[in-house]
């Protein structure tokens, strides 16, 4: 909890240095492999929202196969 809690922090001070409304992300052009280039502000959202639902997915898959509540639907 307490490395959550550090990196939670830091997360709030980066946001709050952001003064050009996310400009530099849209501009900077980040490497992800096999996916290749694109803007940084890009592979926040379509890499690391999307691979946090997936994992979603497989805690809400798991749940259910130990007869636990999983997603509802």
């Amino acid at each position: 909890m307490q490395y959550v809690e550090q990196v939670w922090q830091e997360f709030e001070q980066y946001l709050a240095s952001i003064s050009d409304g996310g400009a530099e992300l849209s501009e900077r052009i980040v490497t992800v492999r096999p996916l290749g280039n694109m803007p940084a502000i890009m592979v926040i959202g379509q890499v690391c929202i999307t691979h946090c639902f997936i994992h979603l997915g497989e805690i809400a898959t798991l749940l259910g196969e130990l007869g636990k509540q999983g997603l509802p639907f």
